[in-house]
């Protein structure tokens, strides 16, 4: 009992912080988005694919690699970590299937739990440095806001969690040569774990700012060995838990084409793209997008006036220089360029551009985050929180007296600039709220009694898809929903990465086998394919071919 009245006592801000974040969830989405027992928000789009990798997985019977299903990607087995369905959640709550709804779903409180954590974490943060408490609060929804956050909300729902990239930013900023570098080592490797339950993207990310903040307490700690190990021991847990949820038994490639494509362009941090009122920029390509880092005109003019005041600093006050963590710089750097990639572009000019196709295992391992904008995101929250620790020492010239009168005028000013940061992305705010509020539930469109007919026959227990590719996304996700409600298995599906061998080529085995509790669903333009097919019985039904074995 004392160890939890310590634990509300040394974390009371920041757990009112992830109550601000719930607020903003709240009046941004409505409590309806938080239904577990709907899936209107979950039937289309890449939130759909979440969901019915979920439903799909739920009823799939256990394997001795819990994330494993063998039920969509059938007669071969597939991981829930290739549906983007937050494999933790997905485990966790299979567990208790026998006791929960069969439409249950745990994305919407897991978006709102998100938003309870990116206030926490933003007051952790803030706190390390930011004694003033109103500029704490302001700080708090100047992160919660974060149009980069709020725009994966109901969409990718996985990489909604920008909490994991902020623990790894906390672990980082947190000076102290008093702390216990094992027990550091203990949070990454925890750290690690969680990643790769919820995004592999996170994996890569919070990676990349283990690698750093490991190089940074070696510097500033005169050669201490153990920090080396950070990166080993975030790493480690994480390889394993991707190998338990079963990632390396689906027979997916590691990698995929894009990276250069879905990047970061260098206006990114000053390009309101569709959020701003002021700022709107072209961009290279549509897909950086991916990249999208908008800091809002409130925190670019705290950056403006962190940088005068940094190099005034600079110039007056001694040892600032050497004050500057090289570590937190070289990520910083890396980050930026690995974001950018191998196409460095500025609005719609191309700076610079490496050719990858013949560099082998460098090109196979850039692929595995082709998505390489979304590692802006480190740069992103250093600057955030680079403002705002700046705006603590603004009063460094000043007598006790004067520094009350100034932060009086700093409490005004932060709070001026908080309602510019937001009247600046009301626009964004106000569409991702429309759109999310304003979502129509999925609408069956097979209509044809004959679909089922054959699900109350009892006699199918397999979707069979000959041509997958060519089906519209409506008739694929019709398709998944037909299978899944009636306990049958799909053959294939939308999946994060390719699968190394021809789904289309098993399914002509199977067609060729007259398997006789399969029913086989092809394209309308395949009629020649349907009806070559010997004894199988080929009705037209909404649009497509169904063909069965009698």
């Amino acid at each position: 009992m004392v160890r939890i009245k310590s634990f509300f006592k040394e974390n009371r801000d920041a757990l009112i912080s992830g109550v601000i974040g719930i607020l903003v969830f709240l009046l941004l989405f409505g409590f309806s988005a938080m239904d577990v027992t709907g899936y209107r928000l979950f039937s289309r789009g890449d939130p759909g694919a979440h969901y019915i990798g979920w439903r799909f997985f739920k009823d799939a019977a256990w394997q001795l690699k819990p994330g494993l299903m063998d039920n969509l990607n059938y007669p071969n087995k597939v991981s829930v970590i290739f549906t983007d369905s937050i494999p933790l959640l997905a485990v966790f709550f299979k567990i208790f299937r026998a006791l929960i709804p069969e439409t249950f779903n745990y994305f919407g409180i897991w978006i709102c739990f998100c938003f309870f954590m990116q206030g926490y974490m933003a007051s952790k943060i803030l706190r390390l440095r930011v004694k003033n408490r109103l500029i704490h609060w302001y700080g708090v929804l100047f992160f919660v806001l974060t149009p980069a956050f709020i725009k994966r909300a109901f969409w990718h729902t996985a990489l909604t969690a920008h909490f994991l990239l902020l623990i790894a930013l906390y672990l980082l900023l947190k000076e102290d040569d008093r702390e216990n570098t094992g027990r550091k080592l203990i949070f990454w490797g925890i750290l690690g774990f969680l990643c790769s339950g919820i995004h592999l993207y996170f994996l890569g990310i919070c990676g990349m700012v283990a690698v750093f903040a490991g190089l940074d307490v070696f510097l500033r700690r005169k050669g201490e060995k153990k920090a080396l190990l950070i990166p080993f021991v975030f790493g480690i847990p994480g390889a394993v838990n991707t190998w338990i949820l079963g990632a390396f038994d689906s027979g997916m490639a590691p990698g995929a084409p894009g990276f250069g494509y879905y990047s970061f362009n260098l206006n990114a941090f000053f390009n309101g793209y569709q959020w701003s009122r002021v700022l709107y920029l072209p961009m290279f390509q549509e897909a950086q997008t991916e990249g999208f880092a908008y800091l809002g005109l409130g925190m670019l003019i705290i950056l403006g006036i962190s940088a005068i005041f940094l190099m005034i600093r600079c110039f007056y006050v001694k040892g600032v220089i050497k004050k500057i963590r090289p570590g937190i710089v070289l990520l910083f750097i890396v980050s930026l360029l690995f974001a950018a990639s191998n196409k460095g572009t500025f609005s719609e000019r191309l700076l610079w551009f490496i050719d990858i196709d013949n560099m082998g295992k460098i090109k196979d391992f850039l692929e595995i985050f082709r998505s390489s904008g979304r590692f802006a995101w480190i740069d992103m929250y250093l600057l955030m929180a680079g403002g705002f620790y700046a705006l603590e020492k603004l009063d460094i010239f000043l007598d006790d007296r004067e520094r009350i009168i100034w932060a009086t005028l700093g409490e005004t000013a932060v709070f001026i600039l908080a309602l510019i940061q937001v009247i600046d992305i009301w626009p964004g705010l106000i569409y991702r709220a429309y759109d999310v509020r304003n979502t129509q539930a999925f609408e069956d469109n097979l209509t044809d009694p004959y679909w089922y007919e054959l699900a109350d026959s009892g006699k199918y227990a397999h979707v069979c898809l000959m041509d997958k590719g060519k089906l519209r996304e409506d008739e694929l996700y019709a398709l998944a929903f037909y299978a899944v409600d009636h306990h049958m298995t799909l053959n294939d599906f939308n999946f994060a990465r390719a699968l190394d061998y021809n789904t289309g080529d098993v399914a002509r085995d199977y067609a060729d086998s007259h398997t006789d509790n399969m029913i086989y669903v092809f394209h309308i333009d395949s009629f020649e394919e349907a009806t070559d097919h010997e004894d199988m019985e080929v009705t037209l039904a909404d649009g497509m071919l169904v063909g069965v074995y009698y």
